[in-house]
């Protein structure tokens, strides 16, 4: 590890970023400085311009995708080198309006049936039952589930924030056989230790191996049960704010996004012309 970089790790952590953040603002400025083949701390402005360009022009990489560059390579300038940030001249990019992917319930059942490992299993479920995010199910300890009130408590999810969503009743039946089976004793999907939660990528693999094999062809991720939580959940009537704080949101903006993912019913709507 190079000295530029434990210094950068260093003031990430100090920052309080969460180890997804602080692995891929690490990994951005790594790119940038292979892509010119020198220190990071050597390249000009005039350079990091073509670098952007690059990836928009030629890597065509997504509107999120180079804000995420571009926050990394700042943090970089502006915190690990602390030199003024100079503000850098990027075409502006229309603001991608793509809604995310929800599955319906039948299709998820599916899913389930086909993820033949327990423990994944339960992972999924407890997803789809509580809107959890993939990290904050993993980091889940067995004192987070209150059965009592049929709540799962998240600790320091997305911006470090405590929350309680909901539990459902048959995801709790499949965790106590899991339970019973397993004998978690600290976290509730140890890894290859009781010390460790599992990674992500072994889910996510299972995940996409079930999708596949129960033959649905939306390219879903471990996240679209989450979007399908929070949509299932508005179309049987469920409030707006009560989803936004089960989501853990920061805004109601972000929440309302949802509203466009209902499916409609046209029986349940009577047409003004019929009058």
């Amino acid at each position: 590890m190079t000295a530029l970089r434990k210094e950068m790790e260093t003031r990430l952590r100090l920052r309080g970023l969460s180890e997804r953040t602080i692995g891929t603002y690490l990994r951005e400025v790594r790119f940038i400085a292979e892509f010119f083949h020198k220190s990071p701390d050597q390249l000009s402005t005039a350079e990091m311009q073509t670098y952007f360009m690059y990836l928009i022009t030629e890597r065509k990489l997504s509107r999120s995708k180079i804000i995420t560059a571009h926050a990394g390579l700042r943090f970089f300038v502006e915190r690990t080198l602390e030199r003024p940030w100079q503000a850098l001249a990027l075409p502006t990019m229309l603001k991608e309006k793509k809604l995310p992917i929800s599955l319906s319930k039948e299709k998820i059942l599916k899913i389930f049936a086909c993820v033949e490992n327990v423990k994944y299993r339960n992972i999924v479920q407890v997803i789809y039952s509580s809107g959890a995010r993939l990290s904050e199910a993993l980091n889940l300890r067995i004192q987070d589930i209150d059965s009592a009130k049929m709540m799962i408590r998240i600790k320091a999810g997305k911006g470090k924030k405590d929350r309680y969503t909901i539990l459902g009743k048959k995801a709790l039946v499949e965790l106590r056989e899991y339970w019973t089976q397993q004998k978690p004793k600290f976290y509730l999907f140890p890894g290859r230790t009781q010390q460790k939660p599992i990674t992500p990528r072994h889910v996510q693999y299972a995940f996409q191996a079930a999708r596949k094999k129960a033959g649905i062809r939306e390219h879903a991720t471990m996240h679209t049960l989450r979007h399908s939580f929070a949509v299932h959940l508005l179309e049987s009537g469920c409030d707006i704010v009560q989803i936004q704080r089960l989501l853990g949101h920061s805004s109601i903006m972000t929440t309302i996004h949802y509203l466009r993912m209902r499916s409609i019913d046209p029986a349940t709507i009577k047409n003004p012309f019929d009058d």
